[in-house]
């Protein structure tokens, strides 16, 4: 691996600037042009339910269109698939993974149902769901399991983390597991799970959710992202991953909504952001690319690095934004506190959850960490 060359990756300006002038403390050593690309995700979802709800027939039609949300959200784990092993990268010990993925969503999920509950009892924001929430729902919305019981959504947004926690377990343990043949399980069983899935739902004649199993497919073509990065996978076998997911997603969407059909979903929504996602993940792996003034740019990669902030808080600051405002200018209104409260909820929340796990991982440690440098970066089967 070329030492210098990793250095000149890492976002050592991000101590200066937007990030330090608002205080909100960003680790200099992160790399910026993966908060470039978590900005584009995060900003992305956010168009998508303000495009949506904005009573706009032509941005509505955008969105029916384009599928800005499905490229956002599998943009995000593209960027987690990347961005995970470099935690683990001296070993794993899965007390110490668990302790810091929990506080890392945990404690601006709470902050935001609470918000969320304060604002609708109060009558800040109009939402009718206040009324329908049982302890069982609760319980669905608070462990991400609603997605899958049918159960009411407080914030819609939370479907994802169920899927991000998914990854978070599978990546551990095929880590624990496998050891050195993390690399080859990572390459090889997400593809063969969704041919598989399209298979069986041709033959059952039901439709499989392409798009959960494809979120899982997505981050383990950043953990092989991650290790062409580190130097340990030749890039022509990235490159022939990446093709094969390519692929095998653009079939994948045929099959889920060209021969079976989605209620509020259309091909073209589906299969666009499918294909543009894994498009700009890849483009930002190529050297040249990723240097572009764009994936350089201090602002970009501040509002990438509060990106979940943005990410879980926005449906809040569109309700509220309903109340006073309609039309352009509510979409507006809506982004811009979108924004704001994301700065907010990064420095007063989310930053300080994170510092909380970093303590309690380091004090409960089992002290029992893989320390086989290989077994992150050693790819082969």
């Amino acid at each position: 691996m070329n030492t210098t060359t990793l250095e000149d990756e890492r976002g050592k300006a991000m101590a200066t600037g937007p990030a330090k002038d608002l205080g909100l403390k960003i680790d200099a050593n992160r790399l910026q042009f993966a908060d470039v690309l978590r900005f584009f995700g995060a900003i992305a979802v956010v168009f998508q339910h303000t495009f949506e709800l904005s009573g706009i027939k032509f941005l509505n039609d955008l969105t029916l269109l384009l599928g800005p949300g499905i490229f956002g959200v599998a943009l995000f784990f593209f960027i987690s698939g990347f961005v995970i092993p470099f935690s683990v990268r001296r070993g794993i010990d899965l007390r110490d993974f668990a302790i810091r993925r929990i506080f890392r969503i945990y404690p601006l999920v709470i902050v935001a149902f609470l918000l969320w509950f304060v604002s609708a009892s109060l009558g800040i924001i109009h939402d009718d769901r206040l009324y329908q929430i049982d302890l069982p729902t609760f319980m669905a919305n608070i462990f991400f399991y609603h997605n899958f019981t049918g159960a009411i959504s407080i914030l819609g947004v939370t479907w994802t983390l169920s899927l991000e926690f998914l990854w978070y377990a599978m990546f551990a343990v095929t880590l624990v597991v496998f050891g050195k043949r993390t690399g080859f399980v990572m390459e090889i069983v997400p593809p063969l799970v969704i041919i598989v899935g399209m298979v069986a739902a041709i033959l059952s004649g039901h439709r499989i959710p392409i798009g959960y199993f494809g979120l899982i497919y997505c981050a383990a073509i950043g953990y092989q992202a991650f290790l062409m990065f580190e130097g340990t996978l030749r890039p022509r076998r990235f490159w022939t991953s990446a093709i094969i997911m390519v692929v095998i997603m653009a079939i994948g969407n045929v099959v889920s909504y060209g021969y079976f059909h989605h209620e509020r979903t259309t091909l073209a929504a589906s299969i666009v952001p499918w294909m543009l996602a894994p498009l700009v993940f890849f483009a930002a792996q190529i050297p040249s690319v990723r240097s572009l003034p764009v994936f350089r740019n201090r602002t970009l990669s501040t509002l990438g690095a509060i990106s979940f902030s943005t990410y879980m808080l926005h449906p809040l600051a569109l309700a509220f934004c309903k109340r006073f405002t309609s039309g352009g200018i509510w979409v507006a209104c809506s982004i811009l506190l979108a924004l704001a409260m994301s700065f907010v909820g990064y420095r007063w929340v989310e930053r300080p959850g994170i510092e909380l796990g970093r303590r309690l991982a380091r004090r409960f440690s089992t002290g029992k960490a893989t320390r086989d440098h290989s077994i992150i970066l050693d790819p082969s089967g």
